[in-house]
């Protein structure tokens, strides 16, 4: 939790091992305010091993490789994000609940349905319809691609307000919030991951039935990388799926629009393993009088990799840091980690090095971006071998508020490539 009461406290992760990941296991840890400062917690209670892919920061179409763990189930990676944007008019000021916004679609003509021979639902654990990954012979795989990251939109409605949302995509799931600058609104797609507006709709956000203007120029933008859920465990091999599209969907076909976000996602299951040691928490504050001031902090970590069959390639692996929970979508700023329940008024900014950022750089951040981009590179490891690597990281509180009690959260990964 992030308190406004003199100290902040970062939660942040806990060990990931080759035999399991570390699942989230309490909320929030418990923090003592100290008078007249702000208090932030940021909580982090889990650092998964995902995998990190090529390039990724462009609204053209990219290849993603990631290399994930064999013989496991569950969550075992992730891509690096891609990024797109779409603008257009809508053409037809009609509204359909299978005509979503900021979709995410193995199609370039509709949203995404489950009724399609690409998604499935599988699995113990509860996980909504994933993008099937194929392997070479072209059978289902058991591997399942889960958007997750966040997006935006703008449409104008008949009576010339404009809208103004914001999605988070959470491991195939979505929840879409939206203002015309007076009254706010929210909802959500089901667990199972099918829109409250079309049953059959996967990965389609939408809003309750409303009037359009046809001829505003409507927007949308997807930050996005892909979980990796293995259904079943996963041998080694190459599983791909191709492609995958941004879509943004009018009543009229002509009112359309798509773009190429992934031409092929590659998950390459390999017997490389990575664990990440990190502390579970610090302190940081902002405040007055003697003793206020503690608005910075450095950690070191320690990441492990190794090779515990004979692959037949070697692995590059990075860390890297993604904004998450109460702070995924909070901030448009990728180099600041928004500060839930402050209005924009706190924000987080890192350095991946033992030096912490300076005050000046609070404006525009600094060289941690909190998106699961690749940042920090490590050794390679070599089939049949291990690396051992420790590093720094530091961070800054940065903004002024109310005392109260805030939070923010984000994710460190080990991502291979």
């Amino acid at each position: 939790m992030i308190k406004v009461n003199k100290k902040t406290i970062f939660a942040l992760g806990e060990v990931a091992t080759r035999n399991q990941i570390q699942q989230p296991t309490s909320p929030f840890i418990g923090m003592a305010g100290v008078r007249y400062a702000i208090r932030s917690l940021w909580l982090m209670k889990t650092l998964m091993i995902m995998a990190g892919v090529s390039t990724a920061y462009t609204v053209s179409a990219v290849t993603l490789t990631a290399v994930v763990e064999g013989g496991r189930s569950g969550i075992v990676g992730a891509t690096a994000p891609v990024t797109s944007t779409l603008s257009k008019a809508l053409g037809d000021g009609r509204h359909a609940g299978q005509y979503g916004m900021a979709a995410i679609s193995t199609y370039s003509v509709s949203c995404q349905t489950r009724l399609s021979s690409d998604v499935s639902i599988e699995g113990s654990d509860g996980k909504p319809y994933g993008i099937i990954m194929k392997n070479a012979l072209g059978n289902d795989s058991g591997a399942r691609l889960l958007p997750d990251g966040t997006a935006t939109w703008q449409r104008t409605l008949a009576d010339g307000k404009v809208l103004k949302g914001s999605i988070v995509y959470t491991e195939g799931l979505w929840t879409n919030t939206w203002s015309d600058g007076t009254t706010t609104q929210s909802s959500g797609s089901y667990a199972d991951g099918t829109s409250p507006y079309s049953p059959t709709s996967i990965f389609c956000p939408n809003i309750p039935n409303v009037n359009y203007d046809p001829n505003a120029i409507r927007r949308s933008s997807v930050n996005v990388r892909f979980k990796i859920y293995a259904a079943r465990p996963l041998i080694p091999g190459d599983y791909t799926v191709d492609p995958l599209y941004h879509a943004d969907f009018s009543y009229s076909y002509g009112g359309d629009i798509t773009a190429l976000l992934v031409d092929r996602v590659t998950v390459r299951v390999a017997n490389y393993s990575c664990a990440l040691n990190i502390p579970t928490s610090v302190n940081l504050s902002i405040g007055t009088g003697a003793g206020a001031g503690n608005d910075t902090a450095t950690l070191n970590y320690r990441v492990q990799c190794s090779d515990w069959g004979t692959s037949d390639i070697s692995i590059r692996p990075y860390v890297s840091v993604m904004a998450a929970g109460v702070s995924s979508g909070l901030s448009n700023t990728p180099s600041k980690l928004g500060v839930a329940g402050t209005d924009g008024r706190l924000w987080i900014i890192g350095n991946w090095s033992g030096t912490a950022p300076a005050s000046s750089s609070c404006s525009a951040g600094s060289t941690m971006y909190f998106d699961g981009r690749d940042a920090t590179a490590l050794s390679r490891v070599m089939p049949g071998g291990s690396i051992d690597v420790s590093g720094k990281v530091s961070f800054r509180l940065c903004g002024t508020g109310v005392p109260g009690d805030y939070a923010a959260q984000a994710t460190f990964s080990v991502v291979q490539r």
